[in-house]
């Protein structure tokens, strides 16, 4: 028996490798046969071996736990697991859960700012009324209001990234959301001068998903895209069915990310950009974890940057 997970570290399929031994569905001089012949050879349960995967270059890690019942051999379970994948897995994990408990606490100060704001800009106004349009005081009550203003924007922002979100799912076709997505990305995509392009993928079945939530997701990045590509340039907006996800891929050819803000790029408030509020891929981030899915960043500096979305079919 073959679980997906593990057929997909061996480039192999669940469906043709039924009935067979592990030697029929694997090379010869595949390096996993070689622990396993170990493992009945010395009829001893191997804990942790390591081994380079020549399929993928990956380093993965192998046990094999020997089955016995009275002295008989039954066989062998052999467990692989892929460190690296762990590890991505982990740090989403953890900033997820950091996540949720910043929501909770913070949500509750952006209130507590929210009504003293309200009560400024009532008395502001009250001042306003009683100072003539040419006295001096008149331009710092301007400054004020617009400072207030800003402020009441950042109080907004910050309460509709905290709010809880329903998940509503339905069967969707997928490509007229892409196509959505891109209609309204067209004036800011025309403003950059950049070009989107779609693959037509129309043969992708109904996936389970939540319209509005995934179209506000994929339309921050593929505006998040347009933006990276100052001089204009190519975006292309890709879809494919991998081993068990939907995978939707937002290619750009723009500046690229560093390493170091790539590790960042999904917390809160943090951004590159001069106006950038830094809260527009924390909620992309926000919108797959809901929907059990994972988000991966491709990107070099002066060759663009590529977005993976991938939501689970089941």
């Amino acid at each position: 028996m073959l679980s997906p997970s593990a057929a997909g570290l061996l480039d192999l399929s669940t469906e043709a490798t039924l009935g067979k031994t592990l030697g029929e569905v694997l090379p010869r001089d595949h390096p996993l046969l070689d622990i396993v012949d170990a493992a009945f050879g010395v009829k001893q349960t191997l804990l942790r071996t390591n081994v380079q995967l020549r399929s993928s270059g990956n380093l993965i890690m192998v046990r094999v736990h020997l089955l016995e019942e009275q002295h008989r051999s039954l066989g062998a379970l052999v467990v692989l697991r892929d460190p690296e994948s762990v590890a991505h897995l982990e740090t989403q994990l953890e900033y997820a859960e950091k996540l949720a408990a910043f929501n909770s606490l913070s949500s509750g100060i952006a209130h507590e700012i929210k009504n003293p704001l309200n009560a400024i800009v009532i008395h502001l106004e009250l001042l306003r009324a009683k100072i003539s349009a040419e006295s001096p005081a008149e331009m710092n009550l301007s400054i004020i209001t617009q400072e207030i203003k800003r402020l009441d924007r950042v109080v907004k922002n910050f309460l509709n990234f905290n709010r809880p979100l329903q998940v509503n799912l339905q069967e969707v076709e997928l490509f007229p959301l892409i196509r959505e997505v891109v209609n309204l990305a067209f004036t800011n995509a025309a403003r950059f001068n950049v070009q989107i392009l779609v693959e037509d993928r129309n043969g992708l079945p109904k996936i389970r998903l939540d319209r509005d939530l995934i179209k506000q997701c994929l339309l921050n990045i593929v505006l998040n895209g347009c933006q990276a590509m100052p001089q204009g340039g190519e975006l292309r907006i890709e879809s494919a069915i991998q081993k068990g996800f939907l995978e939707i891929r937002v290619k750009d050819s723009g500046i690229g990310i560093s390493p170091e803000n790539r590790a960042k790029l999904f917390k809160l408030y943090f951004t590159t950009k001069e106006n950038g509020n830094g809260i527009g891929l924390a909620t992309v981030f926000k919108i797959v974890q809901l929907h059990n899915g994972e988000i991966l960043v491709d990107s070099e500096l002066g060759k663009g940057s590529t977005f993976t979305v991938r939501i689970p079919l089941a």
